[in-house]
């Protein structure tokens, strides 16, 4: 039987939090304090929530408040949240010291969400005040990928802010968890899961843009059913929840970050047979075509967006690559392919994809890459840990160069632009 547990109340949660109930802030936590490592001890799972919303996606806390009375009724999960809305000194952690227990909240001051120091504070605290074996992370807000990164805090003390995923992989080595998840936009990509494969074990987030579709009393139902499951077959769950839940054309797809390693490996052999081979025009012609023709993601003219046209199906890229008539070509994107279908653990869509159907989501395989055809490179994609290792990056540059848009690389001039979502 369920326990009997006092629902997160309006009061409680934020409403006379907000007006100063005399809940006393808590100081800032040195990040290194307290790993999330898995122990014997504590409740089987716990679920980390960042709201991160100081932005025009703040819609108020009624999610927050949703979240922690499912977590109450469960017997097996304990969430800790936190929320940064776009008003002064609204931040706020809400927690659960262990399943059914009633949730307390803490006011903080108010807080830069989109840095890492609040990141690694925030699952500092949640190390030390809901103990658990299990832990799973999601971190809700705009979302830009690889090249923008995540939680774009546009009212914090210290001016306009986002998380780049180097750093998320930072806090993350620090504090591991087992299931990462991004409910925002464009994050399911091969760089951001080679960039967190030594802080989590499994990534869960859209090849597309999405509207803050995470269901998250779903999600908490999905952990307190499977206490004890393996992190593929809770991933599987998750995406039937997740996407099951979706209110327009999305693609959602789960990664095995312990295959990372594996994947960035053939992606280097690959690199390094098209270096060799664009240098031959006629080659160089065919090997942009096929990149110019694999499914993207996005479909934006305004400037600060069309970055998000280049974020491209990892394996519909390889497809196209495997036709254009080389047969070492071929040879290494089906190593690609090969590796890459071997660290997708599933992926889930709805709808056809763009209005009038000009992207079909049937296509989409779990898992984007950046590919930029017809453009520069942005700059910061080429000090990403997948192009250290891999020299995609350094190839989509030689790809690009000699075109009428100038450099081959440039540095990105709309790091904080996002695609709408309502």
């Amino acid at each position: 039987m369920k326990k009997q547990v006092k629902l997160l109340s309006a009061a409680l949660a934020v409403t006379a939090l907000l007006a100063g109930c005399g809940i006393a802030p808590i100081g800032s936590m040195n990040s290194g304090e307290g790993r999330l490592t898995g122990s014997s001890t504590g409740a089987p799972w716990s679920l980390l929530t960042y709201f991160a919303l100081d932005n025009d996606l703040d819609h108020g806390t009624d999610i927050v408040n949703r979240l922690h009375g499912a977590s109450q009724r469960a017997d097996n999960v304990a969430s800790v949240t936190f929320y940064d809305g776009s008003k002064q000194n609204d931040t706020i952690y809400v927690y659960e010291s262990a399943p059914g227990v009633s949730a307390k909240s803490i006011n903080q001051k108010e807080a830069d969400s989109g840095t890492a120091t609040a990141l690694g504070e925030f699952v500092t605290f949640a190390s030390k005040n809901a103990p658990a074996q299990r832990r799973a992370l999601s971190m809700a807000d705009h979302g830009g990928g690889i090249v923008r990164g995540i939680c774009s805090d546009w009212n914090g003390p210290g001016g306009k802010k986002i998380i780049h995923m180097q750093e998320v992989a930072e806090v993350l080595q620090q504090n591991p968890v087992e299931i990462m998840m991004f409910d925002a936009c464009f994050m399911q990509m091969a760089e951001v899961g080679y960039e967190l494969r030594n802080g989590a074990k499994v990534l869960i987030a859209a090849q597309t843009t999405t509207r803050g579709d995470f269901p998250y009393e779903n999600i908490v139902n999905v952990l307190d059913s499977n206490p004890k499951a393996d992190s593929r077959q809770i991933s599987q769950q998750l995406l039937d929840a997740i996407a099951g839940n979706a209110r327009y054309e999305v693609a959602f797809g789960a990664m095995d970050l312990t295959k990372s390693d594996e994947l960035a490996g053939q992606m280097a052999k690959l690199s390094d047979v098209l270096l060799l081979k664009i240098k031959d025009r006629a080659t160089k012609k065919a090997v942009a075509a096929a990149i110019r023709g694999a499914t993207a993601y996005a479909n934006e003219s305004s400037p600060g967006l069309a970055m998000y046209n280049n974020y491209r199906d990892l394996i519909d890229v390889m497809t196209n690559l495997g036709k254009v008539g080389d047969a070492e070509i071929a040879a290494a994107a089906k190593a690609v392919t090969e590796a890459a279908k071997a660290s997708i653990i599933g992926e889930r869509h709805r709808g056809a994809g763009w209005t009038g159907g000009e992207l079909n989501l049937d296509k989409a395989s779990g898992l984007a890459l950046y590919a930029q055809i017809d453009g520069p490179v942005e700059a910061n994609y080429l000090k990403r840990a997948w192009n250290r290792d891999t020299r995609w990056g350094d190839f989509l540059a030689q790809l690009n160069s000699g075109g009428s848009w100038g450099p081959a690389v440039q540095q990105d001039k709309y790091p904080h632009a996002f695609p709408s979502r309502n």
